[in-house]
């Protein structure tokens, strides 16, 4: 085909080598590979006769690139995308031959180099540049201001030093999961006035947030995550909302904050809210868990109308949380207050939320009972839905204690349901309303004080894989109907007043730790080494018979004893068999009832027979 200019395999299953491209044609000018499975070593012969080649996208396949120092790639290629390719470990001086380069892929390819000096200078072109998921070291230069960049993705690598400046065209940087560290340059949010996306998490930054971040109006996500930042939140969010109406690529948009994401989580940060942050009308995820921040939450939470996800866990915020009611949070999905000093009883109007998935308020110092509104809660009523709440690449997330360890869920987080309100000071007796959540996968009501006993319709959140319910005041009988749970994997019974026999069926059998039920001394059965039998032993009184005068009074005392002594022993032989044979007992039980039901059925359908009979 000599005169195939564009090829496109993409996105199929092809699983073998590749011949060189130009026995193809020589006039390629753009070949799409990628999205397959192919494999094997691509050297100088498979890129000659390329004369006119400009776009090469190969990414997610399993080839790997085998060049010689020398060699001289295609010079018109514009955008070259390898992801998933291997080339390294070392860095490929190739590159610095593509004058005319404005894109390049090289994610995951397994390079462990440093970062040359000449990257940032061979092309005056270079807008869009992804070398994410290795290991490159080095610095970046001090400024980028010489180049019109747009889009860099350094993340997961080992960078160090200084972030560096860049031009206003500039519009994604992710540089998280390096070591970058120093301050965040007020000067630096100056000079991005047109970013969009930037995510420096899990570095060594220093110092504070620059108040310059408040006038990023076109800032959809900002993630300072897991760094030692300290100060303050900047109390300056209600600059965003300026009223002019202004022209930005070509349609019309208000100039005002677009920030849906703001994530300072697993900082050292101090200080309470400031109220100004709810000024962000698009404001959907709040993440400040993890840090030192303090006071009573702000009434102007109420005006965080869009917040979907609200975390603030891991703090020192006390006071009730009554700010947190309001009925305009149509998409709250998500509150995660825990390990903070919060006081008071928990708000029956949060069952009014019908978009609430996940309720952790653990560790606090939360009392009264657990609102029954909890029953209405109608996003846990059903098995939930997969959907990924992205925005422009961040991923929305929530951290939840599930079967006793610490778990986070990013992009599978829309399919968590959970509970958790341990650790705190609430009692009376577990709602038969929250048996209605039967999309429930984590009720965790421990170290609580609630009494009565466990709801027998527990068995209706067929969905439930981790219960914990230890260390309160439950008593009665572990209910039988919890060997329907098929999917519950995780239990903790421990430390109640439960009595009576464990169940010995279904997911019951697998729990073989005996640790899940210590503290209550009147259970028995698998896996305690307490028998039920010697456990259910009673003990027949002794009869004292008072010796009396004439025969004819003794010979009916002896009547009436032999009558009542061979009574018991009758009966005790019949219980003891039923005892000793299970399954004896439940087919003589099954019996009964299977009897009863025939009784009952003959004679009502009697009685009605005679009824219509006398109507006649």
């Amino acid at each position: 085909m000599p005169s195939l200019q564009e090829l496109y395999l993409s996105d199929n299953a092809l699983n073998e080598t590749i011949p060189p491209l130009g026995q193809l044609s020589t006039e390629l000018v753009d070949v799409q590979l990628q999205g397959n499975k192919l494999i094997g070593v691509l050297s100088e012969t498979h890129f000659a006769n390329l004369t006119k080649i400009e776009y090469l996208d190969m990414t997610s396949n399993a080839f790997e690139l085998s060049f010689q120092s020398n060699w001289t790639p295609p010079l018109r290629l514009q955008e070259v995308s390898m992801s998933y390719c291997r080339s390294g470990p070392a860095f490929p001086n190739w590159l610095q031959k593509l004058t005319n380069l404005s894109s390049v892929d090289m994610s995951y390819a397994g390079i462990s180099d440093f970062m040359p000096d000449w990257f940032w200078n061979f092309s005056q072109k270079l807008e869009d540049v992804v070398l994410s998921h290795n290991e490159i070291k080095g610095k970046l230069p001090a400024s980028l201001e010489h180049l019109n960049l747009r889009y860099i993705d350094l993340s997961h690598n080992h960078f160090v030093g200084p972030l560096p400046y860049f031009s206003s065209t500039f519009q994604e940087l992710r540089l998280m999961n390096n070591s970058f560290s120093g301050f965040i340059p007020d000067d630096l949010m100056k000079t991005i006035s047109n970013i969009m996306y930037f995510s420096v998490s899990t570095n060594n930054l220093s110092g504070e947030i620059p108040q310059s971040v408040c006038k990023l109006k076109r800032l959809i996500a900002l993630d300072l995550s897991k760094n030692q930042i300290m100060g303050s939140i900047p109390d300056c969010w209600n600059q965003s909302q300026d009223s002019q109406l202004q022209v930005m690529d070509g349609s019309y948009n208000w100039n005002q904050s677009q920030l849906f994401v703001m994530d300072f989580s697993y900082n050292n940060l101090s200080g309470g809210i400031p109220a100004s942050i709810c000024s962000l009308q698009q404001l959907q995820a709040i993440h400040l868990n993890n840090n030192n921040l303090s006071g009573e939450l702000p009434s102007s939470l109420k005006n965080c109308t869009g917040m979907a996800t609200l975390d603030l866990g891991y703090n020192k915020f006390h006071g009730n949380i009554s700010s947190l009611i309001s009925d305009r949070y149509w998409n709250l999905g998500i509150v995660r207050l825990l390990s903070n000093l919060f006081t008071g009883t928990i708000p029956p109007e949060l069952g009014n939320f019908m978009s609430l998935r996940v309720i952790d308020l653990a560790h606090n110092e939360f009392s009264g009972v657990i609102p029954l509104s909890f029953g209405n809660l109608s996003a846990m009523m059903f098995s939930p839905a997969f959907y990924k709440q992205t925005f422009l690449g961040y991923v929305d997330n929530v951290e939840v204690d599930m079967k006793g360890q610490v778990r986070r869920y990013d992009s599978t987080a829309s399919l968590l349901i959970a509970i958790d309100l341990s650790d705190n000071q609430l009692s009376g007796e577990i709602p038969e309303e929250l048996t209605n959540l039967i999309g429930l996968q984590s009720l965790h009501l421990s170290k609580n004080h609630f009494t009565g006993k466990i709801p027998e319709n527990i068995s209706r959140l067929q969905l439930l894989e981790s219960l914990d319910l230890s260390m309160n005041n439950l008593s009665g009988v572990i209910p039988q109907s919890m060997t329907l749970l098929t999917f519950l994997s995780d239990l903790n019974l421990s430390y109640n007043h439960l009595s009576g026999e464990i169940p010995s069926k279904g997911q019951f059998l697998t729990f073989t730790n005996s640790s899940i039920y210590y503290g209550n001394y009147h259970l028995c059965g698998f896996p305690l080494d307490v028998s039920c039998q010697n456990n259910n032993k009673t003990h027949t009184p002794t009869l004292q018979i008072e010796e009396e005068d004439g025969s004819e009074d003794n010979d009916i005392t002896w009547f009436y004893l032999s009558m009542g002594l061979g009574f018991l022993s009758g009966i005790w032989c019949f219980c003891g068999v039923l005892i000793m044979k299970k399954n004896w007992c439940y087919s003589y039980f099954s019996f009964l009832d299977k009897l009863h039901d025939r009784m009952y059925v003959f004679l009502v359908l009697k009685f009605r027979k005679l009824k219509r009979g006398n109507h006649l």
